[in-house]
C-alpha cells in the first residue's frame, strides 16, 4: 500500500508540475488566443461566399437493380471524392479519375456555356472568372502579397505564350497557363461521393453564385453520364458501325445481282440454248448466295443493335439539381473554432518551450 500511495503522489506531483506553467502564464496564452480569434474573425468575415449545387444518380447496366453495388472510382488528389468500394458492376474503380484527368473533359467544362443575370449573351466558366468574378478582400490581399512572386512568374510565362487560348483544333491539345489555373480551381470545386449501401453516386459543384453553381453541376452531370455511356458502348458501337457498313455493301451487291437476273429473264423469255440456261443457273446461284449473305448480315445487325441497347447504361437521377439559395460556405463557426484551438495550442506550446529553454540555459 505504501508503494502504491507513493507512486500515486508522484504522479500527482508530475501533473501539478505540468499544469503549473500553464496557470502561471495563462494571461500570455489568453493574449495569443485572442490574437488568433481576431484573425479568425477577419478570415471568417472576408472569406468567399460559395453555393453548392448537387445531384444524385445511379448508373446501372441492363438487368441490374438499384443498389446492386456499383463502385465508381476515386478522383485525383486535387479533387475531393469518397468512393470506398473496390469492385463495380461493369465500371472500373479508376473511371472517374480518368474522366477528370482527361484534358478534353476539363476543357469542355471550362468552355461550357453559362447564362448570367447581368448579361444577355452566354459566357463560359473561364469568362466568368476573368470578366465578372470579384475575389474577396482576403483573397486579393493573399494574391498580391504572399502570392505576388508566383503571380509575377505566371505573368512572365503568359507573355511568352503566343496565345492565351487553349488550342483544341490540333492533333495534340495545347492548354495555356491561364487555362491551367482555371482547371485547378475548377477541380477543387468538384466533389463526388459514393454510397455503397444503396449504390448511389452524388456529385456537387461549388460556385460564388447559386445559378452558376446549378449550371456547372448540370454540365458536369451531363458529361459524366455521356462518358459512362461511351465507356460501355464504344466497342459495341464500333462493331455495329462496321457491321452496318458490311450490311450496306451486301445489300448493294444483292440489289445489283437481283437487277441482273431480272434483266436476263426479261431478255431471254424462251431459253432455247444450253448457254442461256447455264447463264440463268449461274445468275440464280449468285442471287441465292447474295441473298443468304445479305439475310445473315441483316440478322446479325439486328442482334448487334439489341446488344448495343442492352449494353447502354441506364442512368437514373434520384435527386435532380436545384438552384441553391442557401450558402454552403464559408463555415464561419468552424473557422473561428479552428483559429481558437490553434491559438490555445500555440500559446501552450510557447509556454512549454520558454520553460524548457529557460531550464536549458540554466543547465548550460
Amino acid at each position: 500500500m505504501t508503494s502504491e500511495s507513493t507512486k500515486k503522489r508522484e504522479d500527482e506531483i508530475d501533473l501539478v508540475d505540468l499544469i503549473r506553467p500553464i496557470i502561471q502564464k495563462k494571461r500570455k496564452i489568453i493574449k495569443i488566443t485572442a490574437v488568433f480569434l481576431i484573425i479568425g474573425i477577419i478570415v471568417a468575415l472576408t472569406s468567399e461566399t460559395t453555393y453548392t449545387a448537387d445531384t444524385t444518380f445511379i448508373p446501372q447496366l441492363s438487368g441490374e437493380g438499384i443498389g446492386s453495388g456499383l463502385s465508381l472510382g476515386g478522383l485525383a488528389s486535387f479533387a475531393r471524392i469518397d468512393l470506398k468500394t473496390e469492385q463495380s458492376s461493369g465500371f472500373p474503380p479508376s473511371l472517374y479519375t480518368s474522366f477528370l484527368e482527361n484534358a478534353d473533359f476539363q476543357l469542355k467544362l471550362l468552355y461550357a456555356p453559362l447564362k448570367h443575370d447581368r448579361l444577355k449573351d452566354s459566357l463560359t466558366y473561364r469568362d466568368y472568372y476573368e470578366q465578372i468574378y470579384s475575389p474577396s478582400f482576403l483573397s486579393s490581399i493573399k494574391k498580391y502579397t504572399i502570392g505576388l512572386p508566383g503571380l509575377a512568374i505566371k505573368t512572365l510565362k503568359s507573355d511568352e505564350q503566343t496565345s492565351n487560348q487553349s488550342d483544341i483544333t490540333q492533333k495534340f491539345l495545347k492548354i495555356s497557363p491561364r487555362d491551367l489555373e482555371h482547371i485547378k480551381r475548377l477541380l477543387n470545386q468538384v466533389e463526388i461521393k459514393y454510397d455503397k449501401k444503396d449504390g448511389t453516386t452524388s456529385l456537387s459543384f461549388d460556385m460564388p453564385e447559386p445559378y452558376l453553381a446549378a449550371q456547372m453541376a448540370g454540365h458536369l452531370e451531363a458529361l459524366i453520364h455521356q462518358e459512362l455511356i461511351d465507356y460501355k458502348t464504344n466497342k459495341v458501337l464500333l462493331d455495329l458501325k462496321n457491321l452496318e457498313s458490311r450490311h450496306n455493301e451486301r445489300e448493294s451487291d444483292f440489289e445489283k445481282i437481283q437487277e441482273s437476273l431480272a434483266a436476263f429473264r426479261d431478255g431471254n423469255l424462251n431459253l432455247n440454248t444450253e448457254a442461256s440456261k447455264s447463264e440463268l443457273k449461274r445468275l440464280e446461284n449468285k442471287y441465292d448466295l447474295a441473298l443468304t449473305m445479305y439475310t445473315e448480315l441483316a440478322r446479325e445487325l439486328e442482334k448487334m443493335k439489341l446488344k448495343a441497347a442492352k449494353d447502354t447504361p441506364l442512368i437514373t437521377t434520384i435527386k435532380p439539381i436545384v438552384i441553391p439559395y442557401e450558402k454552403s460556405g464559408p463555415k464561419r463557426v468552424l473557422i473561428l473554432f479552428m483559429f481558437v484551438i490553434g491559438g490555445i495550442g500555440l500559446g501552450i506550446g510557447e509556454v512549454f518551450f520558454s520553460s524548457w529553454y529557460k531550464n536549458l540555459k540554466q543547465i548550460l
